[in-house]
């Protein structure tokens, strides 16, 4: 038997299979709000904000928000816009962490304000029960801490091992 046919066959399935370079590649996914705020694109998540469409509480597989991202990459003033378009500072991610907690562990005080000002709980904890005032005082930063006590954080709240902030 000649090989012939069985390499015809091949390369008629590797052409269906396999696009020339003269298709086109596909089209990338729209990007989205969470998207934008994880690149730290604050050009997009402004322009998305603008419009009427949007949601601003919307999540990605994980549960976490543009919120959350801006939070995680200290941008302050990405943080504000999104809570000026409605975002919720009490949201948690699919691991139950709330925009608070991340920035206190980031030790990021101006962001911290932003969230309390906006109704972030001081006391919400994380699964175990940490609180954001524990989470804070791991950083060792003072502005932080005085932050979160400011806005009623409880210093003798304790976690499921009994430890406090202190």
């Amino acid at each position: 038997a000649s090989p012939r046919p069985l390499m015809r066959l091949l390369t008629q399935t590797l052409a269906i299979l396999v696009p020339t370079s003269a298709a086109s590649p596909p089209a990338p996914p729209a990007s989205t709000l969470v998207d934008a705020a994880r690149r730290g694109d604050p050009d997009a998540v402004k322009a998305m904000l603008g419009s009427k469409s949007v949601d601003v509480n919307a999540t990605a597989a994980d549960g976490s928000t543009a919120l959350e991202w801006a939070v995680q990459r200290d941008n302050a003033p990405m943080v504000n816009a999104l809570i000026r378009a409605g975002a919720n500072v009490r949201s948690a991610n699919a691991f139950g962490v709330q925009p608070l907690a991340i920035a206190a562990e980031r030790g990021n005080t101006a962001i911290l304000r932003l969230l309390l000002s906006a109704g972030a709980d001081p006391n919400a904890g994380l699964s175990a029960g940490e609180t954001a005032l524990m989470t804070a005082a791991r950083t060792a930063k003072v502005d932080p801490i005085q932050a979160l006590l400011e806005h009623g954080a409880d210093l003798n709240a304790r976690d499921q091992r009994g430890q406090t902030a202190l």
